[in-house]
């Protein structure tokens, strides 16, 4: 190989070989560097020799033989070539055995793709199941929808409703507390107590949803229609529920885990078919440890229509006791007589010039649907006439 061909193999050697990490990188760079030494030292050496005169040549040969001249700088050149392709071909050998490495790799991730495959599959059964046992739980204390119920309260809510409880000062202070405290809604049948209330859960939900460490909330709409809705062993276990819900796919709040697992030893030993429910005492229990340490916001609408008041109060001031628990209570005015001796909830009764403002919302909207529905003198109603129907209906409400 010329001495130009073999500057131009290491040019490319050069750049294929030195720009990968390798520990033979240093090694490498030496060898090439002595080799580019070697080549120009004997260029060197042959141009001094070739410009001499042929007297000037004879004189030199006769102090220096052609070995010393010639064959040593060569053959320095051809040490050099060698050990820069020994290193070569430990490098090359090192580069096919990581693309030999490589393919095995590539052909292995192919084969265990089923097995990827598999172990997604056995993940998703296995969240399923620990899904399943959450809901388990969680039924066990209470089958009551109250989603569904916050969504009946809350529909044909007119946006503002509510803002003169919520720029009141009792409000404010409530949610604002840093220690356990109640508040009592009060007012006449009809003066929108549970729209007013819905309003509340509705924000503290929203809230929650843009914050999910903050306060935990549980809320139970009271009706004397539905039996199950009257019972204080039913609203406590609905309220145990949601303060218990951790987030979807998550497991619940341990102290569920324990209480249903003590709940369900207890039946195996006593060969019972089904886990005994919690009592009122029981949920009592249970619904500070789930609180724990932090903030839980608990909303009880229609307290008249419990059938168990003084009960459920009873319960409502040892969780507050026990955990750091804010509470509303909305009710008729009646429930106050029932509200026991050392109870001095903050009380919020709503007047008629309170809900004015939330009535003449209401009202308005409804006869524009009943006009855009067409159910109103189909549809053909004046705005004369529209505002002589709302002024009536508004003068007629009187807070209702």
């Amino acid at each position: 190989m010329s001495f130009q061909a073999m500057i131009t193999r290491y040019a490319v050697v050069e750049s294929l070989y030195l720009l990968e990490e390798s520990s033979l990188k240093a090694q490498l760079t030496d060898r090439i560097t002595k080799l580019y030494l070697s080549i120009l030292r004997y260029l060197s050496g042959a141009r001094t020799y070739y410009d001499k005169s042929t007297w000037g040549r004879v004189l030199e040969s006769a102090v220096r033989s052609s070995h010393d001249l010639v064959e040593v700088p060569i053959g320095a050149v051809r040490a050099g070539h060698g050990e820069v392709d020994e290193i070569l071909k430990v490098i090359d050998a090192g580069i096919k055995e990581l693309e030999r490495l490589r393919k095995f790799s590539r052909d292995m991730m192919k084969k265990l793709e089923p097995i990827d495959e598999l172990t997604a599959e056995i993940s998703e059964m296995r969240t399923e199941r620990l899904r399943e046992e959450a809901n388990q739980k969680f039924h066990w204390l209470s089958t009551v929808p109250v989603q569904s119920h916050h969504a009946k309260a809350h529909e044909d809510v007119v946006a503002g409703t509510g803002t003169w409880l919520m720029e009141r000062h009792h409000y404010i202070d409530w949610k604002l507390s840093s220690a356990s405290c109640a508040i009592l809604v009060h007012g006449s049948l009809g003066c929108g107590k549970t729209k007013l209330m819905s309003v509340i859960v509705d924000q503290v939900l929203s809230e929650k949803k843009s914050n999910p460490e903050g306060s935990k909330i549980a809320y139970f709409y009271c009706n004397g229609s539905e039996q199950q809705r009257t019972k204080t062993q039913e609203i406590l276990g609905a309220i145990a529920s949601q303060l218990s819900f951790t987030g979807v796919d998550k497991p619940p709040e341990s102290a569920l885990t324990e209480a249903y697992d003590a709940q369900k030893k207890d039946a195996a030993e006593n060969n019972a078919i089904q886990i005994d429910r919690l009592g009122v005492k029981g949920l009592t229990d249970l619904i500070p440890k789930v609180v724990g340490d932090r903030t839980a916001m608990i909303l009880i609408d229609a307290l008249d229509e419990c059938a168990e008041k003084l009960e459920l109060l009873k319960s409502i001031k040892t969780i507050m006791e026990k955990a750091f628990v804010k509470v509303i209570i909305s009710g008729r005015s009646e429930v106050c007589q029932d509200m026991p001796n050392d109870e001095s909830p903050v009380q919020v009764q709503i007047g008629q010039g309170d809900n004015e403002d939330d009535i003449r919302k209401y009202v308005t909207a409804e006869v524009n649907r009943a006009i855009s529905d067409r159910r109103l003198l189909r549809g053909k109603v004046s705005d004369e006439l529209k505002q002589t129907i709302i002024r009536k209906l508004n003068d007629s409400a009187q807070g209702m």
